[in-house]
């Protein structure tokens, strides 16, 4: 909590709080760049916090439900197992399916259903809200809340009738990972061995 001796900016996404203080015994100049560095990336942690406009429409309209075959399917699930995006926690998870023009789509019932067994699989306009922001906001979530995983896979691009890249990405909080998965089916059972190819903090 702030008190009277210290600055009017707090700059949370970087843990900024300065003292009036210790800010007096700055050189003039340091103390302009503080304050103009407090603003600016302030303006910058607002702008990063938009939501991506394709995330905020599927979160209150109902998505089509894009069909896919067996196959897809278990190349998509040995992708979301081994890349371990939602595995820290039990929250729920929230699925789209992006198409190949990045159209966004809901999930099979098939898929929801077995994608994580013993876990909440919802489609993304049932999703529960997440509290976790970057800047103040007045909603609290509840004890114990944990928010749920926002999940977006790619249709698995196949190379070989045995083999496809799966590109997923796992939001949750201020947190996403975008992981590339090269999964194959051996012996009858479909691997995958995935990589982070990008984080982001919003």
């Amino acid at each position: 909590m702030k008190t009277r001796s210290q600055l009017s900016f707090d700059v949370r996404s970087h843990n900024i709080l300065v003292s009036r203080s210790s800010l007096l015994t700055l050189p003039q100049c340091t103390r302009r760049n503080v304050a103009a560095f407090a603003l600016l990336t302030s303006a910058a942690a607002c702008r990063s916090a938009a939501p991506d406009p394709a995330y905020a429409y599927s979160l209150r309209t109902r998505l089509p439900v894009l069909h896919l075959t067996t196959r897809d399917v278990a190349a998509i699930i040995a992708a979301v197992d081994s890349s371990g995006a939602t595995a820290r926690d039990r929250a729920p998870i929230c699925l789209a399916v992006r198409g190949a023009d990045s159209t966004l789509f809901d999930a099979t019932a098939e898929l929801q259903r077995t994608l994580a067994p013993g876990r909440r699989v919802l489609r993304r306009i049932d999703c529960p809200p997440t509290y976790t922001t970057m800047i103040y906001v007045p909603d609290r979530a509840p004890r114990g809340y944990v928010d749920p995983h926002i999940v977006t896979i790619s249709i698995p691009r196949f190379e070989s009738a045995e083999r496809a890249v799966v590109v997923l990405t796992a939001a949750q909080g201020t947190a996403e990972t975008t992981y590339e998965c090269l999964t194959w089916r051996a012996g009858g059972i479909w691997r995958a061995r995935c990589q982070v190819i990008r984080t982001l903090i919003s």
